[in-house]
């Protein structure tokens, strides 16, 4: 009709037993509105999808109706980054905002639920005082960003937050469709959206994990070498050779590059979950491939 309008982008993803990711479906839709939300879900129920125990996604109101009226018994997960981002705004002040995010940190990292509810009550009788509204918030906000606990530990990473779908799925395909800005029909716009799904190029992924892995070797190296001089240095402390402050150094250097080298274990892990998500799969039905997208 020569009139141009807003669309939006649905997808979802699941996680397998296997801890592997799968596309299960994607659609064009006028908003994120519920009935849009809930036309899109009831579809994958109908296309075969079974066995749903656990949904992860931000508090968005018109997901959250469709999802609490197609999945109503089915274990909900707050996204905990937005979590983060939304007490960020809840702040009182800039010393707030900037020490909120690793305050939750300690929540979200804790060893099993019981530890997570301690320091979620710990951080809430932190700002009773001195910032009652953000208090009150987190009290009632956080405990959404919990459900994840209830998981076998090796799913935790990849239902924590919504953002593997975010990063790897929808950043591609804004970058894909940005560059067409006005499709002649929805099923032009599907087209490419598929098209985009059926996998992702792999090769900037695959580089950021040989990154790591190189910074991680380099690191490791140093650490070789630092210790072999703390072994040196340790003798000719003994015998009275060089300074106590000499060998407290190159002990505290050793002790540096320790966690140089545990935080490259946690890039490394990161940038093979990137590499994983590049392939994407739709296994409603059996069928993978374009055709199910």
């Amino acid at each position: 009709d020569g009139i141009v309008r807003d669309a939006t982008i649905l997808s979802a993803i699941g996680i397998g037993p296997d801890s592997r990711r799968s596309l299960l479906g994607v659609s064009v839709a006028l908003s994120e509105a519920e009935v849009h939300w809930r036309a899109f879900l009831d579809n994958m129920v109908r296309r075969g999808l079974r066995g749903v125990q656990f949904i992860t996604s931000d508090d968005h109101a018109g997901l959250g109706a469709a999802r609490r009226a197609v999945f109503g018994g089915v274990t909900w997960q707050r996204c905990q980054f937005h979590l983060a981002q939304n007490a960020i705004h809840h702040a009182p002040s800039n010393a707030i905002r900037s020490v909120i995010g690793s305050e939750l940190r300690a929540v979200w990292n804790a060893k099993d639920m019981d530890a997570a509810n301690i320091e979620l009550r710990l951080l809430v009788q932190r700002y009773a005082k001195i910032a009652p509204a953000l208090s009150q918030w987190l009290e009632r906000n956080v405990p959404e960003g919990l459900a994840v606990f209830s998981l076998p530990e090796h799913h935790r990473l990849k239902m924590r937050t919504s953002n593997p779908i975010e990063r790897t799925v929808q950043q591609e395909i804004k970058r894909r469709t940005v560059k067409v800005r006005v499709f002649p029909s929805t099923d032009a716009l599907l087209r490419l959206v598929s098209a985009v799904l059926v996998e992702i190029d792999p090769r900037p992924f695959q580089a950021q994990y040989q990154q790591a892995q190189a910074q991680k070797a380099r690191d490791e190296a140093q650490l070789k070498n630092s210790q072999l001089d703390l072994e040196r240095y340790t003798l000719l402390w003994q015998q009275d050779s060089i300074s106590k402050q000499t060998y407290d150094t190159q002990r505290a250097s050793v002790e540096q590059l320790k966690a140089t080298v545990q935080a490259d274990q946690a890039q490394v892990d990161n940038a093979r979950l990137q590499l994983d998500y590049a392939t994407v799969r739709a296994p409603i039905s059996g069928r993978p491939g374009a055709r199910l997208v």
